[in-house]
């Protein structure tokens, strides 16, 4: 099976596969043919793929017709798409939040399969976990630099106790989801208190009885934990006391379900912060009309601070290049070759698209399509 690589966009700096892996699928009778300069962000060299016998190549055109499986963390462009039609794509894709990329896709009848949908065996997360994870712990640092005065509007409180100091911030985290829980860690970690929106109440149920957050609840006299239904009354009563909200989104492959109202967020105290780790599948909050960028992190609306930046996993590409590259290892070896009958058969609820039509429901029911 020839497998390609091509190099990810600007904004994209992860890798797809590692040069240890590359050796190893290699080494069960594949090919890999590896884009110039492929590893240039993560510091790692053409030598390196190719001490792992893969092929270096600069010129796509040359070799578009003999590929069987494209593996592409970002998203390709229209000439790599034209040039790969009928091919078989692993990538991270989140289709239901990008028609543009989903209609390329269709239009070059590109089977596509997404990473964030794939169970493993050979680990306790799947791709879309291991995310959401980091996702949440990013809120939690975050927001607690900038609560304090790196900027002049901002609050200026810790966001967990220090001795002898009765002020520190009110987190209220939306949704119990990974991202979610993940937060919750690290602010108890440090003594802090957490409210979490949820609608679901069996969620409830699971986070009460959550061993980790249970035990760091134990560990300060302080800590607090409460669970309140996500109602627009409760959200209105309580975004008033709250300094850091943190939207997160609990559902994989779903389009964001907008609920924080621009009036709800203006509620909150002056110099609040506001962190949307939801973003990748749509803005949670009507406040804000885009993404924040790395360039300029946080806008300033109605008085609170928005934070709401893009593919976090690609900012810790040495870290998260780590995870993608052995998932997709692990089913290339296990496709043995035939990675279209492999998808059949033990990866179809990953499968997004084929031949021109869409095969997750997911997509079709989020932007209104037909469903294959």
């Amino acid at each position: 099976m020839n497998i390609l690589l091509l190099k990810e966009n600007k904004n994209e700096n992860r890798v797809a596969l590692l040069p240890d892996d590359v050796r190893e699928i290699i080494r069960n009778k594949n090919t890999i043919f590896v884009q110039k300069n492929y590893g240039i962000k993560n510091f790692i060299s053409d030598e390196e793929y190719k001490n792992a016998s893969a092929t270096i190549f600069d010129n796509l055109n040359n070799i578009a017709k003999d590929i069987d499986v494209v593996v592409k963390i970002g998203e390709l462009s229209k000439k790599e798409a034209k040039l790969l039609q009928g091919k078989i794509l692993i990538s991270n894709l989140n289709l239901s939040n990008n028609p543009k990329n989903l209609n390329l896709i269709l239009r070059n009848n590109i089977t596509s399969i997404a990473l964030e949908e794939i169970d493993t065996d050979n680990h306790n997360y799947n791709f879309y976990q291991c995310n959401e994870q980091l996702k949440g712990r990013f809120a939690a640092l975050v927001s607690s630099y900038y609560l304090g005065k790196v900027i002049p509007f901002a609050i200026g409180k810790t966001f967990s106790p220090i001795p002898y100091c009765k002020t520190h911030a009110h987190y209220t985290i939306m949704n119990c989801g990974e991202a979610g829980i993940a937060a919750a860690k690290v602010i108890l970690s440090f003594g802090g208190k957490v409210t979490f929106l949820e609608e679901d109440e069996e969620v409830w149920e699971k986070v009460k009885k959550n061993k980790e957050l249970n035990t760091l609840v134990a560990l300060y006299d302080n800590n607090v934990v409460n669970i309140v239904k996500a109602s627009f009354q409760n959200i209105e009563r309580i975004l008033p006391y709250t300094e850091v909200l943190i939207i997160t989104n609990k559902i994989v492959g779903s389009k964001s379900n907008c609920r924080i109202t621009k009036k709800m967020i203006s509620t909150m105290p002056k110099g609040s912060i506001v962190v949307d780790v939801s973003v990748d599948q749509g803005l949670g909050t009507e406040s804000l009309k885009k993404p924040t960028t790395l360039k300029k992190p946080y806008v300033i609306v109605d008085d609170v601070i928005h934070i709401a930046i893009e593919n976090i996993a690609s900012l810790y590409p040495i870290t998260m290049s780590q995870f993608f590259s052995s998932v997709v290892t692990e089913h290339i070896i296990k496709s043995k070759g035939d990675f279209a009958n492999y998808i059949d058969k033990e990866i179809k609820k990953s499968l997004q698209t084929k031949d021109g039509k869409i095969f997750n429901k997911k997509i079709s029911d989020s932007l209104n399509l037909k469903f294959k």
